[in-house]
């Protein structure tokens, strides 16, 4: 199987990329930055430094996958960056993901995961734990887009019949976190 990682050297796309590797996944990261967060670049992975807004790069690096893991995020966990300039958060995260999505399709891949978020994409809740069927009333931009995102991607499975899956993480930590 091949893997087309976005984010692969960021915190959780790294530890991924180790684990897909070690069950012997073909894996292809995309992401701006060569150097990992915590470790070097493993040899066997094929490598395309840019972002999703590069048509040609992405075509490069989605071609024969088999599933696309999506990490990539440009305001990581900081809320208030999106909130201070939503359309730069929307032309920066929500637009790119949509051409993933159309590169996806276009390309064949079987299956695309999106790392969504465990918390934003509710707002204010009434019930804790937190079910997944809790209804999602975001209250800031960086959880209009993620909630917005995994409504693409419904749209895409019922249109184009792309397999999704979506994970909602809530406030992941480990090795290599960034304190």
């Amino acid at each position: 199987m091949r893997a087309l990682v976005t984010g692969g050297n960021g915190f959780i796309g790294a530890h991924l990329v180790d684990q897909l590797l070690a069950d012997g996944w073909q894996v292809n990261i995309l992401h701006k930055y060569e150097q990992r967060r915590y470790a070097p670049m493993p040899e066997d992975v094929a490598f395309f430094r840019g972002d999703l807004t590069q048509e040609s790069l992405l075509a490069e690096a989605i071609a024969g996958v088999d599933v696309v893991f999506h990490l990539l995020w440009t305001t990581t966990a900081i809320h208030e960056i999106a909130n201070r300039d939503p359309i730069a958060d929307v032309n920066a995260n929500l637009v790119p993901t949509l051409q993933l999505m159309e590169a996806a399709r276009r390309h064949g891949v079987g299956r695309l995961v999106f790392t969504s978020s465990g918390g934003t994409v509710y707002g204010p809740t009434t019930v804790r734990p937190i079910p997944e069927t809790h209804a999602q009333n975001p209250i800031n931009a960086y959880g209009v887009s993620k909630l917005a995102i995994e409504k693409y991607l419904q749209m895409y499975r019922h249109l184009h019949g792309l397999d999704t899956v979506i994970l909602r993480p809530s406030v992941p930590y480990g090795p290599g976190q960034n304190p």
